[in-house]
């Protein structure tokens, strides 16, 4: 299966991580040549399309007319998402913590890279984890609609002793927040949908 630049050449390894949770790492072949291991839910969200090579690309190639300025609707985005997480005025997200990664508060071109460009404009960015920050994996671009949709995701879930946020226990696992969703949707208890491994693409787990 191709991803982006890659081409997954098969399992890498499995490990169980400090939630007891298992997940899977790919080995993929990227069109440069490269090579890289990464996990399912990186590709399947689109966050890992190469070893690297686009980013390191996007940031050397010459800035076209309107990139990196103000006229620029990506670049406004980002300005915005700087101002809010690190501007005066905007208490709201400094008092509950949220920030923007290092990566991209220095580098317009690591989040071009990461995000792409902006959709058209009824896309804005989305924190898949309202509680995280803006980082890679926690952020996408999403219509008004499709981030009404990813509030019935904002519940925590507590299996084991050990309470974390839905969307942190579909990290853990390995697959999306809808995924987890859906199987609670379809009558799996909590830590059947938080602990059972990801389907294999092209298959379909029965429930017993």
């Amino acid at each position: 299966m191709r991803f982006g630049r890659l081409t997954v050449r098969g399992i890498s390894r499995r490990y169980r991580d400090k939630g007891g949770c298992s997940v899977c790492m790919w080995h993929c072949i990227c069109d440069c040549g490269g090579e890289i291991e990464t996990r399912t839910n990186a590709l399947w969200a689109g966050r890992t399309k190469s070893c690297g090579c686009f980013r390191t690309e996007v940031a050397r190639a010459p800035k076209k007319h309107g990139r990196g300025k103000s006229t620029d609707p990506t670049y406004r985005v980002w300005q915005k998402i700087k101002e809010r997480c690190h501007g005066t005025g905007h208490h709201r997200y400094s008092e509950r913590g949220i920030k923007m990664c290092d990566l991209w508060r220095n580098d317009f071109a690591a989040f071009l890279a990461d995000m792409g460009e902006r959709p058209n404009q009824k896309h804005s960015i989305e924190r898949i984890d309202n509680d995280g920050d803006y980082e890679p994996g926690n952020c996408r671009w999403a219509t008004q609609r499709e981030q009404m949709a990813n509030v019935s995701y904002n519940r925590n879930i507590t299996v084991g002793g050990e309470t974390l946020h839905l969307t942190e226990w579909a990290r853990r696992l390995g697959t999306s927040a809808s995924a987890v969703f859906y199987r609670l949707q379809r009558g799996w208890t909590e830590e059947e949908a938080v602990t059972t491994p990801p389907i294999p693409a092209g298959k379909w787990l029965k429930r017993k």
